[in-house]
């Protein structure tokens, strides 16, 4: 599959829903490269790099006050990394969605009965990259 190639500073989308929980981003998600390859300046994003970030949000549960988390990419699908480079890890690609997980940190709390908070466990969800250059593929 000849895809974009993910750099510094791209865009990380998340689909809203996460399993029962509607999930919304407190700043943007960018990811950080760390290839030594570049394109326009940008650090090519390698295989690995997609596992150093999460992002902070907020969730909402139907009948629950709002909770708070972190996002982070799970496990990216076979479309997004190349064929491995003798002596150099994989690059990341845009390719098909991903699998992301949510984390909460401050559980949503039902309104009625009082203090009951929503499960810790996390949420599985799903979302994509979003390059900023648009020629170069691999």
């Amino acid at each position: 599959m000849n895809s974009l190639i993910v750099c510094d500073g791209d865009a990380v989308n998340f689909e809203a829903m996460f399993g029962h929980r509607l999930v919304v981003l407190t700043a943007p998600a960018l990811i950080k490269a760390s290839g030594v390859a570049s394109v326009s300046k940008r650090r090519m994003c390698v295989l690995g790099d997609e596992k150093r970030d999460r992002w902070p949000a907020r969730y909402f549960v139907t009948g629950y006050t709002p909770g708070q988390g972190m996002v982070s990419i799970d496990m990216l699908d076979a479309s997004q990394f190349t064929p491995c480079i003798v002596g150099r890890p994989p690059l990341i690609v845009c390719g098909l969605p991903f699998t992301a997980r949510f984390t909460p940190t401050v559980p949503a709390t039902l309104i009625s009965p009082p203090n009951t908070p929503d499960s810790m466990t996390p949420s599985i969800g799903r979302g994509n990259f979003i390059a900023r250059q648009h020629y170069a593929r691999a």
